[in-house]
């Protein structure tokens, strides 16, 4: 029915229509945040890397012991390097010279920032449950997302007096964005998918006899969707393919199709619910669109900054030297791998 992908539950298996989901409403987009995989145990990391901290085992003692063998410190804090703990130190760093620079400039992230960021973000999704489904698809709970906005939401604070977002920019991405806002025209429908024209008639003769709609579905449908009685939910324009959308956006609520053929077989529509297009004037997304240009703006300038603030920082990264040496081990590993290739020809 579709040729574009979704990434939801109900995804269509191939030659199946999907329900509609709706795009999210905020040109806020989402996806920056919610894509960051899971950290590393952060504090261990570094309690045994600075040996701080109550219980750490001084130089020379083993991290763990199996059946009486030792796994030593040190080969613990190797492998640790090597699985990316020098990148998460890396980061952290970088988050230290943040915090930093945010109190020499009297800037401070409350609870009600970060809750403001993370509603903006429930806000551009069409439902709770959508954005639940997109936390368990990254493994993320909501309090392990709303500690990743904290450091960007402190970047953003800091960096917002260098720029000026003035009004006319703002109503120009509004006119130039609007399909992004609001939301559009969409028809709830239900169809019943059959294999040929003659199994097709079948049915609507049966519709004609006063026949239930959803009983039929699922009675003759091929579709995934019979087992719901034919339902595929709210779609808008785009989503399904021409045949089975100029159909079904041609109906009234209530009213069902005549037999429509597509590339997956023969449909019978009948529409259930629509809604119109819905914009919003804009007043009242322009906080949205400042948001949006903010978080744009300072997207271009975050890397040049925070390497402005390591150039000019006093930093004695304690993991750089394993690093080193786990690069300088993989390196080996690649010209002994190389090496035997070129013999073996």
């Amino acid at each position: 029915m579709t040729d574009k992908q979704y990434d939801t539950p109900n995804q269509a298996e191939p030659g199946q229509p999907p329900g509609a989901q709706e795009a999210p409403k905020s040109p806020h987009n989402p996806k920056v945040w919610i894509g960051f995989s899971a950290l590393l145990a952060v504090l261990l990391i570094v309690m045994i890397a600075t040996n701080e901290g109550s219980g750490t085992a001084s130089e020379g003692e083993a991290a763990a012991t199996v059946n009486g063998v030792a796994i030593s410190q040190e080969e613990f804090l190797h492998e640790v390097v090597n699985q990316g703990g020098a990148g998460l130190l890396d980061q952290m760093i970088a988050n230290e010279l943040v915090r930093q620079e945010a109190e020499s400039a009297g800037v401070e992230v409350t609870d009600a920032d970060v809750d403001a960021e993370l509603q903006r973000i429930k806000d551009s999704y069409p439902s709770e449950e959508q954005f639940d489904m997109v936390l368990a698809q990254n493994n993320l709970t909501i309090e392990q997302l709303r500690e990743q906005l904290r450091p960007n939401v402190l970047i953003t604070k800091v960096l917002e007096p260098e720029f000026d977002i003035t009004d006319e920019q703002m109503q120009q991405y509004f006119d130039e964005n609007q399909g992004a806002f609001g939301t559009e025209e969409q028809v709830r429908a239900s169809h019943i998918l059959v294999a040929s024209q003659e199994e097709a008639e079948t049915v609507m003769q049966e519709l004609e006899g006063g026949a239930d709609f959803a009983e039929l579905a699922q009675q003759y449908s091929t579709d995934g969707s019979a087992s719901n009685g034919g339902d595929l939910n709210f779609f808008g324009r785009g989503q399904m393919v021409p045949e089975f959308e100029e159909a079904a956006f041609a109906l009234e609520v209530g009213e069902v199709s005549d037999i429509v053929q597509s590339q997956f077989g023969f449909h019978i529509i009948k529409v259930t619910d629509r809604t119109e297009a819905d914009t919003p004037a804009y007043e009242d997304v322009k906080d949205d669109i400042y948001a949006t240009l903010l978080s744009q703006q300072v997207g271009q300038r975050a890397g040049t900054w925070v390497q402005e603030l390591r150039d000019g920082a006093d930093i004695d990264n304690k993991l750089a030297p394993a690093a080193d040496e786990a690069a300088e081990g993989e390196a080996a590993e690649g010209g002994a791998a190389e090496g035997a290739t070129e013999e073996a020809h």
